[in-house]
């Protein structure tokens, strides 16, 4: 009984995000006229369209290596950039982690002690504010879930479209990188060196534009 209680709640909040995605969408320009998708510059927002809040939005994080005081090795969140469905950035704040930081991976996540010492603590209430920020909306990204346990987020199953998790995307149960899709999909080159979060959010948008009837299909459950 619980079971059906909760899942007719979700029903009902996916409805409702449904009918404010049609009223925001119903004088947008760019979403009722077809473009190819391989026109979209991953690394730039889609030139004169919308670029304030959009009930689908993308989130991408770059993460640093901690220490719990159980000595674990953990993942938390050193920058959170969130862009909407042309890609225009709506959110990218960059985090000092509560915990220990033993790892910056800047080869990879472009964070450094500069950036961090100059960073804000990313404390409960930040933490809040971006599961305030995402509790409307369909959210799209690559690996979802190490995101969101980087960010200490629990998000609707309902609302997520992960494109890693595409079954046209994958080979059997093997996931590709979103760097290889948006090389062979996007026909783009990203993540050459150290990844930008704002750029890997839009590629994530643009992979879901282009297949987006096939992955709700799939995802919207």
């Amino acid at each position: 009984m619980m079971n059906q209680l909760i899942s007719k709640q979700q029903q009902t909040r996916l409805s409702i995000m449904q009918l404010h995605e049609k009223k925001i969408f119903k004088n947008h320009k760019k979403y009722n006229i077809w473009i190819p998708v391989e026109q979209f510059d991953v690394k730039h927002p889609i030139e004169g369209t919308f670029s304030d809040y959009s009930p689908i939005v993308s989130i991408d994080c770059e993460m640093v290596e901690c220490v719990t005081e159980e000595q674990d090795l953990v993942k938390k969140v050193a920058r959170v950039s969130i862009v909407n469905y042309d890609g225009h950035i709506l959110f990218d704040q960059f985090y000092q982690p509560l915990l220990k930081v033993v790892d910056l991976k800047t080869k990879y996540s472009g964070i450094t002690w500069e950036i961090l010492k100059n960073s804000i603590p990313y404390t409960e209430q930040e933490r809040k504010k971006i599961t305030i920020f995402l509790s409307d909306k369909i959210i799209v990204g690559h690996s979802l879930q190490h995101d969101f346990d980087a960010m200490d987020l629990d998000i609707e199953s309902f609302q997520i479209r992960d494109t890693s998790e595409y079954s046209y995307f994958k080979n059997g149960n093997i996931k590709n990188s979103l760097k290889k899709l948006v090389k062979k999909y996007l026909n783009q080159e990203i993540q050459d060196g150290q990844h930008d979060s704002c750029i890997d959010a839009r590629s994530a948008m643009f992979l879901y534009r282009k297949f987006r009837q096939h992955i709700d299909n799939e995802q919207s459950q």
